[in-house]
Order: structure tokens, then sequence, then C-alpha cells
């Protein structure tokens, strides 16, 4: 699923060219008790001991699963995580053809887990879409999604979203001969800002796709069971398994097949959700029937 994570990137970047201030501050992590650190990296901060009237007066960060300090105590070193190989031949085509339902997925900063019910997402090549320089083919993503439960709020995978069919994102192809390995963002933003989209898998064929595995990037956090992407920030975050269909077998075979890939290629499964489709009615949203059965 394209995540309208990346919509979070341009407020960032307007606020820090508007303002040095606003710069400094995303520098910087506060401690609560009017100290200012330097941010931690892949960590947060936490004070070790205090003093009087409970200020902090000496701390360390706290890193991430997998990431180690660099010579400044920060959370900088990635774990040894390998790049993994993607789907070759994919049939963009066969991917635009219908919705996919998301079945399983990470938690990340954009999509938080009371959020992730009845996920689904639609693409469809639209000839008028266009994105700022780049002329490579272009997809619009339509998600949806319900807050707290089945058939709760619509949400497009960012807070306050109401829209419908929601907010449109693009997903684009930077190279022409490698479609397994997209970028996306609001298509207002270039490429340069977009996050990755890699489809590690999909099967049965190329000209029948029934259940994909897609990463946000390459894997840099380090579990027992093996790497994953990021649950914070822009780019480099979420994993999602997808199924054309919501429920049944069909899609509890495609879940089945999404998690050898994922195992095969080093990926952590702990951090995976499952995302509740049972039920769901998807009002306003749009949704390209599974027609090749």
């Amino acid at each position: 699923m394209f995540s309208s994570k990346i919509l979070a990137l341009s407020v960032a970047a307007a606020a820090a060219i508007s303002s040095a201030e606003a710069f400094s501050a995303s520098m910087r992590h506060d401690n609560g008790h009017g100290r200012s650190l330097f941010v931690c990296g892949e960590g947060k901060w936490k004070c070790t001991k205090r003093g009087w009237w409970n200020v902090c007066l000496w701390g360390s960060c706290q890193c991430e699963a997998g990431y180690k300090k660099d010579w400044a105590g920060r959370c900088t070193v990635e774990p040894d995580c390998p790049t993994p190989t993607t789907q070759s031949n994919v049939n963009l085509d066969e991917w635009t053809r219908a919705t996919w339902y998301i079945q399983k997925q990470q938690e990340n900063e954009y999509q938080p887990k009371d959020k992730l019910f009845c996920v689904s997402a639609t693409y469809r090549v639209e000839p008028d879409r266009k994105v700022p320089f780049f002329s490579g083919k272009v997809i619009s993503v339509y998600n949806y999604a319900n807050e707290g439960k089945v058939n709760g709020k619509p949400v497009n995978g960012r807070p306050g979203a109401t829209e419908t069919p929601g907010l449109v994102l693009c997903g684009r192809q930077p190279d022409s001969d490698d479609a397994a390995k997209l970028v996306v963002a609001p298509c207002f933003l270039p490429n340069a800002l977009a996050g990755d989209y890699w489809i590690l898998g999909a099967g049965p064929s190329p000209d029948n796709y029934e259940w994909a595995v897609v990463s946000g990037g390459k894997p840099t956090r380090k579990f027992a069971d093996g790497c994953t992407t990021k649950k914070n920030g822009i780019n480099g975050s979420g994993l999602w398994i997808f199924t054309r269909e919501p429920t049944g077998p069909e899609a509890e075979r495609g879940v089945a097949a999404a998690l050898d890939v994922l195992r095969e290629k080093g990926y952590a499964t702990s951090q995976l959700i499952d995302v509740p489709q049972e039920g769901c009615t998807r009002e306003g949203a749009l949704i390209q029937p599974n027609n090749k059965k």
C-alpha cells in the first residue's frame, strides 16, 4: 500500500525553509525540563540522573532495535541487514487491475494500529495524472481505512483525513526497466521527495496476481527473526501483505505465500499486525472488482 506518510515530508520541508528556528528545532530533542539535546538518530533520549527541581543532569540515547551508537553517542549505526531482491518482471497492468486488500502490515508513524481496519488500496493508470519534473509512468493511488473499528470513521492514512475517496497519491516508476522498485508521494511532490515502494513478491503468475508483499525500501531494524523497515520517519518504513480477496481461503493462501517470501528474504514477520477485513462495507471507497477468478 502506498502510505500517505510522505505528506508529512512536505510539511516538514516547508517549515524548515520558512523558519531557521523550525530547522534548529527539528535537529534537537527537548527533554521536557527546559534543556535541548541533539537528536539521537534512530533512538530516544533517556535521562539517567536528575538533580534539584528534577533537572536532568545526565542521560544517553536509547537505540531502536538493531541500531548501535556512533562516536557521539547517537544511534546512527545501522544493523547489518541485507538489501532484499525484488520481484522480477512485474506486470503493472495486472497490478492495477483490481483493488488490493491489506491482510497484514506493520504499524508506522502515519498508520497507527487504531487506523488499521478494512484497509484497501486501489491503483489506476490515469493519463492526465502528472507529477513535477517527471515524464515516466504515473499510477494514481486511492487508499482507504477505518479508524477504531470495522466500518468506523473513514481515514486515508494521515491524521484527520476523511475525504471521499480521499487524498490521491502518485506512484512513479523512475527506472523504466524495473517496475518492482517504485516511489510514491502526494502528486504535487517531485520524485526526490518520494518514498520507496518495493514489490518483493507477487503471484501466482505475472498475468494473475492474487497476492503480493511490499516493503517501504531497505530493512534497517533487526529483530530475533530477521530485519524489517523503520517504524518512525518519513522514508524507509512500511511493510504490507496484499490479497485480491478480502477474506476466505484464497486470502489465507495468499498470506501464507507472502509470509514465505518474507522469511526467505530475511524479513522479520513478528512486527506485522493483522488487519481486520471481515464485515467491511468500505462506504465511499473506490473499489475495482476482482473479475479474474
